[in-house]
């Protein structure tokens, strides 16, 4: 018992020293008059959440509080060059809730400390909680790897989450006894006797509005960066918002939305994973409000971590109300055979998706088509990848097998005209099937001799390939 209680002790003030070393030299007076500034505009400004001395106040002065989304000077053009997906599209009905923290998918909150660190634990977060969701396995990944590999010596500076994605795309992951955390970008990196323990195979840009956040969110968890303003370090309940009274934000700050809910604080909110320790705001997380005054869902990404990549192409061919569709889906890696599946979109009518890749059917209805096309492999829990392709279906007129010049009508203007394509470079029958007469893949002399006996000497009728 003697020696139990003695590994307590130890452990109890390693973890005060870990705690003192993180903090800062913010007074308690001090914090006391921050949260009576807050407070009363809580109340002026009637907002929905409310203000405590949380650990935030208690710790740090203003000027301490590192936060860390500090994205490169030419930031604006590069989120001009990103192809965003719309998964909002995917999806017929999303649920007015939802939150993965009630799966328990996702990792305890940890503590960034005095580091402007959040670009890389809101991005290991959104790591975590993907490995856990698809390969059921959770993960403490070591952020101090990227901190002191990545961005020696400026790390605490800031910087954001899709250089995390970069490096832990080639590099991969480490767990936590690896580096354990501490809060310092001067650290030597030292990963050469760890095992990589995860990796992020691509990651796609959202669309920054309210429904395709959510419609990424019920994939996975998904990292998010926003304004912070001085009030924020003392939440403690409710839903937060900022109220727009011309004051500038402070900084920068990159956080993990687990969830969301549309049914509370009038007109919903986010639950989201913060980085500032289990004793700030609800146990680690906070609520907010989607119309929040914070410019809140910069840098949403949804992550693949898969090992499998789908190698067809987008757009996929196009389809038309006059011919059967069929066009086999393909993809490599992880272990063959690959069952497919559609994960939303907007469906073709009339077209199927067979599990084994193949798309066919005839289409009844002209319109563009956009499908999710995920492939899984054979392995378990099987590795996955998507594909988010658009199929257009055409309002294509009709014509017979054999109406090889499109006229509506099969005699000997349609002999004359596959003799010129065959022989004279002429113009192809559009579709190319009206001209595969004989129903083999050719168009040859054959399909000629075989439009000849069926116009006059009442031969078989074409045969369509």
């Amino acid at each position: 018992m003697d020696k139990i209680k003695s590994i307590l002790f130890v452990f109890l003030c390693l973890t005060l020293i870990i705690n003192i070393s993180m903090a800062g030299s913010q007074t308690e007076e001090a914090a006391i008059q921050e949260l009576k500034e807050i407070q009363e505009k809580i109340t002026k400004y009637d907002l929905d959440w409310e203000a405590g001395l949380t650990s935030r106040l208690l710790e740090y002065t203003p000027e301490e509080r590192s936060y860390g989304f500090n994205p490169p000077v030419n930031y604006e053009e590069i989120i001009k060059e990103r192809d965003v997906i719309y998964p909002s599209t995917w999806f017929r009905d999303i649920p007015d809730q939802f939150d993965w923290v009630d799966s328990n998918k996702i990792t305890p909150v940890r503590n960034q400390g005095s580091c402007g660190s959040c670009w890389i634990f809101a991005a290991t977060a959104a790591l975590e909680g993907t490995h856990w969701i698809y390969r059921h396995e959770p993960l403490d990944i070591s952020e101090q790897a990227v901190l002191s590999c990545l961005s020696p010596n400026w790390g605490c500076d800031g910087g954001w989450p899709e250089i995390v994605y970069e490096w832990y795309r080639d590099e991969k992951a480490f767990l936590e006894p690896c580096m354990p955390y501490e809060a310092d970008d001067a650290i030597p990196c030292a990963t050469e006797e760890c095992d990589p323990v995860s990796e992020i195979n691509t990651w796609f840009y959202i669309n920054n509005t309210v429904e395709d956040i959510k419609a990424a969110v019920m994939q996975a968890p998904v990292a998010v960066c926003f304004d912070v303003y001085g009030d924020f370090n003392g939440y403690f309940g409710g839903c937060y918002s900022h109220y727009d009274d011309g004051s500038y934000p402070e900084a920068g700050h990159c956080v993990l939305i687990t969830g969301w809910d549309d049914n509370i604080c009038s007109g919903g909110a986010w639950h989201v994973k913060n980085s500032w320790g289990p004793f700030w705001g609800d146990d680690g997380y906070f609520w907010m409000k989607y119309e929040s005054n914070c410019d809140f869902g910069r840098e949403a990404m949804l992550l693949s971590i898969s090992f499998v990549e789908i190698t067809t192409s987008a757009p996929l061919p196009e389809a038309n109300l006059c011919d059967e569709y069929y066009y086999e889906l393909s993809a490599t890696g992880g272990n063959a055979p690959y069952t497919w599946s559609l994960a939303g979109g907007v469906y073709p009518d009339g077209i199927t998706l067979d599990p084994s890749g193949f798309l066919s059917g005839q289409p009844t209805q002209a319109k563009q088509c956009w499908l999710n096309l995920v492939a899984h492999d054979a392995s378990q829990p099987p590795a996955w990848d998507v594909l988010w392709a658009g199929l257009y279906i055409s309002d294509a007129t009709c014509y017979e097998c054999g109406d090889c010049n499109s006229d509506d009508g099969i005699n000997i203007l349609d002999v004359v005209f596959l003799i010129n394509f065959i022989y004279k470079g002429g113009t192809a029958p559009n579709p190319l099937s009206l001209g595969r007469i004989d129903g083999d893949e050719l168009i040859n002399i054959l399909d000629v001799i075989y439009l000849i006996n069926y116009i006059y000497k009442d031969g078989p009728d074409p045969i369509e390939s």
